[in-house]
């Protein structure tokens, strides 16, 4: 599954009063709500894909044999 949508299924499980109260500061200088967060993720940006990074969400790889 991707980091993306293993993300955006945490988010919406979460209350919406939450949703806009955790914050998450990850440069010390931007603090973010997690609406926020989701917006970046969703528009696929860099700010986005770094947050998915720092929050430690990441792509799961499947390993294919040959035949």
């Amino acid at each position: 599954m991707k980091a993306k949508t293993k993300f955006i299924k945490m988010f919406y499980k979460l209350p919406e009063v939450a949703r806009k109260e955790l914050v998450f500061d990850a440069y010390g200088d931007r603090p973010m709500s997690l609406n926020v967060i989701c917006l970046e993720i969703r528009n696929d940006t860099k700010l986005g894909k770094a947050c998915l990074h720092l929050l430690g969400y990441e792509d799961d790889v499947k390993e294919v044999e040959d035949e």
